[in-house]
């Protein structure tokens, strides 16, 4: 509460030079609040920190639809918030609020939810806390706990325990995950069921973006973070006077694309910016819009994937690309992804490589067309035979809410 009047003023301040952003800041501190439209329908309230998050949802969600139940989705970034917009019609949408006890009052109170759900591992003590006070029950969908979080919350065991004793199930992504999950969680309600995210489908339609994209084969470089661009530019355009290949560069953070132009200039690249709405004739088509990824990986004919030569970040969804049958490329850090990663190794369904090793990567990649398609049909096939996870977390839960 002490730096409550400091973010309000930044949030002002923020919204003034940015208004889109005025509604957002003002659910977040309470001031406009969600408006539930259940239809006397048992009311779930999940949360999805972000874009992939929301994305991984959607299977469980329609399963909750289909079955009565009334979704409210709450979500906290911008990013997130588009993403549910384009994917869910029938639902109620909002910003989550910040973790203090006037918002998180006037939330539950409005929306008198019946299950309170988790995605990943996105804890608010205050809000668990409220909602274990009405005694609805916590679940954490395909949670996990990644390497740097579980060495920092060793440090606080004490603190996590009791904020895990709140959770009446966990549902892990692995094994692994599962075991750190233990380590907190006193009741020991841990399940593995699998990534939700292997549930994730696509429609294979038309995304204005199509007309846009190179008619050239391309190559994507997606979720791309601070310092990867130049990597893979750079190993790019040791190659792109050889071959008459463009690559589409999608930042993970959209506001980012001045950075990659200056990358881009210096390394001589010519490039188009997505926004721009240009027809992409260059070396670089920049993706700095929310919502078009999947329709480029649809028409490319590789991804490589970011945050994987960032050892602080992880990787990225290696998921998305797979269910277009398109083959990934991955640098050394996946320990986001170490499960589908170590198993799509294992069916010689991605490449894993070295930041000083890409380009010979990518030459080995363009040469290799064949090889690359049956990859990604390997990874498609992957994916297709460990789905069903959602429906096997939404039967456990509502059984267990049923029983109750």
């Amino acid at each position: 509460m002490l730096f409550l009047p400091l973010i309000v003023v930044i949030f002002l301040i923020h919204s003034i030079f940015k208004p889109s952003y005025f509604k957002p800041h003002m659910q977040k501190l309470g001031v406009f609040f969600p408006i539930i439209k259940s239809k006397n329908k048992p009311v779930v309230w999940i949360h999805a920190v972000s874009v992939g998050e929301v994305a991984s949802c959607e299977k469980i969600i329609w399963l909750m639809i289909e079955n009565g139940y009334h979704v409210c989705l709450s979500t906290t970034t911008r990013g997130g918030y588009i993403k549910a917009e384009k994917l869910y019609d029938n639902i109620d949408l909002f910003y989550y609020p910040l973790d203090f006890a006037r918002a998180v009052n006037i939330f539950i109170n409005q929306i008198k939810p019946d299950v309170f759900i988790l995605v990943e591992m996105e804890f608010w003590p205050m809000m668990m806390y409220k909602i274990t006070r009405k005694k609805i029950p916590i679940y954490v969908i395909s949670a996990r706990i990644g390497d740097t979080e579980y060495k920092n919350m060793k440090r606080f065991r004490w603190f996590y325990k009791m904020l895990f004793s709140m959770v009446k199930t966990f549902y892990a992504q692995t094994e692994e995950y599962a075991e750190r999950i233990k380590t907190f969680n006193l009741n020991q309600n841990v399940k593995v069921t699998g990534n939700i995210k292997l549930d994730v489908e696509y429609n294979n339609r038309e995304y204005e973006i199509h007309k846009l994209l190179p008619h050239n084969p391309f190559i994507c470089a997606a979720s791309t973070h601070k310092g990867e661009e130049e990597i893979i530019l750079t190993a790019y355009k040791s190659v792109v006077n050889e071959y008459p290949y463009s690559i589409v560069v999608a930042p993970r953070n959209i506001n980012r694309a001045g950075e990659i132009i200056k990358i881009c200039k210096n390394l001589g690249l010519t490039y188009s910016i997505r926004t721009h709405n240009n027809k992409c004739k260059d070396n670089v088509y920049i993706l700095d819009t929310i919502g078009e990824l999947m329709g480029v990986f649809s028409k490319c004919e590789f991804v490589v994937m970011g945050g994987s030569f960032s050892k602080s970040v992880g990787g990225h969804n290696i998921i998305e690309p797979a269910l277009l049958s398109k083959t990934s490329i991955c640098g050394p850090y996946m320990h986001n992804f170490r499960e589908i990663t170590t198993r799509l190794l294992e069916q010689r369904a991605v490449i894993q490589t070295g930041e000083n090793e890409l380009e010979k990567t990518l030459r080995y990649a363009i040469n290799n067309k064949s090889e690359i398609r049956s990859m990604g049909k390997r990874a498609y096939d992957f994916i297709n035979k460990n789905k069903g996870v959602s429906k096997k977390v939404f039967d456990d839960i509502f059984k267990s809410v049923v029983t109750d």
